[in-house]
């Protein structure tokens, strides 16, 4: 249980964190494409590179938003697995507890 609240504890503290630094990575981000598309804009390229690189562009953007969600679901699966440890350990120590309580009273 008291392993439980301090993970929760702790999960809420760094959601908070990880909120602001994704807002954060996403303005970042956000001026980045369009500073990426400005120098575009001022290179004389032929329509037919400038299609290129838009789209290569394209291509980063759609990766970046890629690895931001398996990122997101890699630390949900880390968070469940935790959690799973915890309980399958306080399962065996239960278990252990009976037993001995078990064994006492067969003593007796």
């Amino acid at each position: 249980n008291s392993a439980t609240r301090i993970i929760k504890t702790s999960w809420t503290l760094l959601t908070g964190k990880a909120t602001s630094c994704k807002t954060k990575e996403k303005e970042l981000t956000h001026e980045v494409d369009n500073l990426k598309r400005t120098l575009v804009k001022q290179l004389n390229l032929t329509t037919a590179e400038r299609k290129r690189i838009e789209s290569s562009l394209s291509d980063e953007r759609q990766l970046v938003l890629d690895l931001v969600e398996f990122r997101a679901a890699l630390q949900e699966i880390t968070r469940i697995t935790s959690l799973k440890t915890i309980e399958r350990d306080n399962k065996a120590r239960e278990y252990l507890k009976a037993e001995m309580r078990s064994i006492k009273q067969e003593k007796i």
